[in-house]
């Protein structure tokens, strides 16, 4: 079951998507609690002495300069106390290649960032909902990128 209110965290290097974004989950889940960071360097700190309560979902934008999106998943995937941590990429990349290898290191889901904001109320409504913890236990190839 999924715990209310959900603990939500998004990495984004662009500080109009976090804004949107914000925006969008104050819509659909007021009570849930969102915690941004600017870049990967800022993510990585933060789970240097994890908190005691992680996000439930973690967002995690691919392209971000320093330390990339691939690197973040890599480093937070290397870690044992992270195993459950469910992490959607959330990128504007819909390359194959950045699919294909963030599901080899461990991603739970790979989400286009959508073109409108009622597109992303739309994603955020399907993805909250969502036992994370059971699809973890049945991601594949075909359920992996998300469709709306």
């Amino acid at each position: 079951m999924v715990r209310q209110p959900l603990f939500i965290g998004l990495t984004d290097d662009d500080p109009d998507d976090r804004e949107i974004f914000e925006d969008a989950l104050a819509q659909i889940r007021p009570q849930s609690e969102l915690i941004t960071f600017k870049h990967g360097g800022e993510l990585l700190d933060y789970l240097e002495e994890p908190p005691e309560v992680l996000p439930d979902i973690l967002f995690l934008d691919l392209n971000m300069p320093a330390i990339s999106g691939k690197q973040c998943l890599e480093d937070i995937r290397s870690r044992q106390e992270f195993d459950k941590m469910i992490i959607a990429i959330y990128s504007t990349s819909t390359a194959q290649d950045h699919i294909s290898e963030t599901f080899k290191l461990g991603a739970n889901l790979y989400i286009n960032k959508p073109n409108s904001f009622h597109q992303l109320i739309e994603i955020l409504k399907k993805i909250l909902v969502t036992d994370w913890q059971q699809h973890a236990e049945q991601v594949n190839r075909q359920n992996f990128v998300f469709k709306v």
